[in-house]
């Protein structure tokens, strides 16, 4: 902890503490050190701190040390992903994609409100999102083109929704820009592809 906040420049590291047992004789000792909020009885045993620190230059920084870090950091994510994946198979890589589509999916809303929105949803720092999207080989506008067509697609189906409602519902800014993208996805404009459907 003190090497963290040598590094932040004295910056606080910790903004509050969970603790999954209740509070004993040395509580006050423990309140008094740490001098953060202590939450006692809690779910999990944890040190909390903002996510903008994750995205925070540090100073005083030793580049030697830094590599070496980031070098154990990468073998042991390695070691980790590989194996890793979820009862379906899933890689993790993988599941931050179905995540966000998900999260599309629950809240139509947020398609039109680009990566901040999305990221904040997520729990997550936008910069941070991007990141792990660019690791996998993906992106935040891949993915809500991906959403919108399929959403598209489900709503032509409804008849008593109109395009103009479907367009507003996948957060383009008029009719116009739904009929362009939708052509672009699947070769025919909205209202083709309902004629079709008839």
């Amino acid at each position: 902890v003190k090497f963290c906040k040598m590094l932040l420049g004295g910056q606080p590291l910790i903004g509050r503490i969970s603790l999954r047992h209740l509070p004993h004789q040395d509580a006050d000792k423990v309140n008094a050190h740490f001098q953060v909020p202590i939450t006692w009885g809690a779910d999990i045993d944890a040190l909390w701190f903002e996510r903008s620190l994750l995205d925070q230059p540090l100073r005083g920084a030793f580049p030697s040390l830094h590599e070496q870090a980031g070098q154990r950091v990468v073998q042991q994510v390695a070691q980790r992903v590989q194996p890793e994946a979820n009862e379906g198979g899933t890689a993790p890589g993988q599941q931050l994609a179905q995540q966000i589509e998900q999260a599309f999916a629950d809240k139509p809303r947020l398609l039109g409100l680009g990566v901040e929105a999305l990221a904040q949803e997520l729990g997550l720092h936008p910069r941070t999102l991007q990141r792990r999207l660019k690791d996998i080989g993906d992106s935040h506008s891949a993915i809500q083109s991906r959403v919108r067509h399929r959403l598209a697609q489900a709503w032509l189906r409804q008849p008593e929704l109109s395009i103009e409602d479907i367009s507003e519902r996948l957060g383009f800014t008029d009719r116009r820009s739904f009929t362009l993208a939708f052509t672009r996805w699947s070769g025919q404009t909205p209202s083709q592809f309902r004629k079709a459907l008839r």
